[in-house]
């Protein structure tokens, strides 16, 4: 998550986001942390959720890029290369987990 570091002293390189299509129509995903018995990255994604989604929404609206791009919306290590990023989609998830 690219805005983790600007809410705590975290890096997005300190954890992984790995993300399962079971079916058409429903996913799942999990953050982890990328160190042997972990770093408290992920950790940090949960304790700092409500300051984390709206610098995240921030970031992305704020880029002048058409569909996303490695300064607002990516994964580092996105094992597709990113090839299924869409910027209005990630806005509306980001948006949805903010409601939460």
């Amino acid at each position: 998550m690219l805005a983790l570091p600007l809410v705590v002293l975290h890096s997005q390189q300190d954890l992984e986001f790995l993300c399962r299509d079971a079916t058409l129509g429903s996913s799942s995903g999990a953050w982890f942390d990328v160190s042997d018995g972990g770093n408290g990255a992920t950790e940090s994604i949960l304790r700092y959720w409500k300051q984390l989604v709206p610098k995240a929404i921030s970031l992305v609206e704020g880029c002048d890029c058409v569909a996303g791009c490695p300064k607002c919306l990516s994964q580092w290590h996105c094992p597709d290369h990113n090839n299924a990023l869409l910027k209005q989609m990630g806005l509306f998830v980001l948006k949805a987990a903010c409601s939460k």
